[in-house]
């Protein structure tokens, strides 16, 4: 209990860890404006109520202050539509009986500015509830009407203030989230399975997720968009280096295998969904191919100088695997310190430390076969093509009656273009 009360006294508006949700609904004219603070105060209770059963959830509270008990009148439409009358009619009679209507003013002979005259009720008719009942209101078929005959008087705690968001009235429901039984994410879609009908049922009442839950989702869009982006830089740089359309595609497989270690790692070490694991997930994409490089690169000159292209496979495989091998580890071991939280555990480097040392490593592995493997294949497939190319090309030139055109397409070093 002392830990819910200090969260309540010391509470901020970022919310950092845990659960921001914005109940808002349109703001009406007239008396209805009153109707929609109560339906509001209604679906935040529920909301509350139902966060109150989801484990892990704690410090549930609003950012409503209620005031002193306030008089509501609540106008009838059924007796107070025979007679023309209006919510701004009432406004108008009881503000004149106790502002009162300005009606002129005086000035003194010794005065500097004016003072006013206004015409309302004396103050022993304005102390009492059933005086103002009686204020009569002047309807637009000219008949002098009471205010007991068209409204209902209610009370009610108001509230000192409404926060309104884009024009709405609204009410903030705030929540904290024990990391250990759940997140933030999971409360949220907790809420969005429960409340999912709320915009059909209550088409007044709109609900808007914010806190680490409506973060989550951005960053998470932001990384969705931002990722073919990487892709597209990636596969450019690769294409100018090897001069090559096709095999940037070699490389680029060690990507899938990266973020099975991803999944693997941050599975195992039992890491939520964060910022920084996204994060690393595409800056990973940039690191893991580095180990692809060094293959296809040695490969490509050792069939410059001549070797055959299995041979050279084969041999990338044996030379450069201590190189492989010692670049990754290097900087796994580095990172596998923080990934494990040896020195001290942190929600923000973890996760990220995690995904780039289990990313690596899992590339490493994958990459020492499936590179090779790759490369192999591709080649293949451009021998083969080249040869139906040839083989089309004969038959055109022997059905034209000349000879094998001159010249060739093929690359004279026998390396993938």
């Amino acid at each position: 209990m002392l830990v819910v009360n200090w969260l309540k006294n010391n509470r901020t508006s970022a919310l950092v860890v845990g659960l921001a949700i914005v109940i808002s609904i349109a703001a009406y004219l007239g008396l209805l404006t009153s109707d929609g603070a109560v339906k509001v105060r209604e679906r935040e209770s529920r909301i509350q109520a139902h966060l109150a059963t989801i484990p892990g959830v704690f410090g549930i509270d609003d950012n409503l202050k209620e005031g002193p008990r306030e008089l509501q009148l609540r106008i009838d439409d059924e007796r107070a539509g025979p007679y023309g009358l209006t919510f701004e009619d009432l406004a108008n009679a009881l503000r004149a009986a106790n502002d009162g209507i300005l009606s002129s003013s005086f000035r003194a002979p010794s005065a500097v500015e004016d003072d006013d005259i206004r015409v309302l009720l004396e103050p022993a008719q304005r102390d009492r509830i059933l005086d103002l009942l009686e204020v009569e209101v002047r309807s637009s078929t000219g008949h002098l009407i009471r205010l007991a005959d068209v409204t209902d008087l209610q009370t009610s705690n108001g509230y000192l203030a409404y926060r309104r968001v884009n024009g709405q009235r609204a009410v903030t429901v705030f929540a904290d989230v024990d990391d250990d039984l759940a997140t933030s994410i999971s409360v949220g879609r907790n809420l969005e399975a429960r409340f999912a009908d709320i915009r059909a049922r209550f088409p007044q009442v709109d609900l808007i997720y914010g806190g680490e839950y409506q973060e989550t989702n951005e960053a998470m869009a932001n990384t969705f968009a931002a990722f073919p982006v990487a892709l597209l830089l990636i596969y450019m740089l690769l294409a100018t280096l090897f001069r090559s359309y096709l095999q940037p595609f070699i490389v680029l497989t060690s990507i899938p295998l990266g973020f099975a270690g991803i999944v693997f790692g941050v599975g195992a070490l039992d890491y939520k969904i964060s910022f920084s694991l996204l994060y690393a997930s595409v800056g990973l994409a940039g690191v893991v191919v580095n180990d692809a490089l060094v293959l296809v690169d040695f490969i490509n000159r050792a069939r410059r100088n001549g070797m055959p292209m299995l041979e050279a496979v084969a041999q990338a495989g044996a030379q450069r695997l201590r190189p492989v091998i010692l670049t990754t580890m290097t900087t796994v071991a580095a990172l596998l310190s923080m990934a494990f939280g040896l020195l001290g555990s942190s929600k923000s480097y973890g996760p990220f430390a995690a995904a780039i040392a289990f990313g690596l490593l899992f590339a490493m592995f994958g990459t020492l076969f499936a590179i090779p493997l790759s490369y192999a294949t591709l080649s293949e497939w451009e021998d083969r093509g080249r040869r139906l190319f040839a083989t089309l090309r004969e038959a055109r030139g022997s059905a034209t009656g000349s000879g094998p055109m001159s010249g060739s397409n093929e690359s004279e070093t026998g390396v993938p273009v």
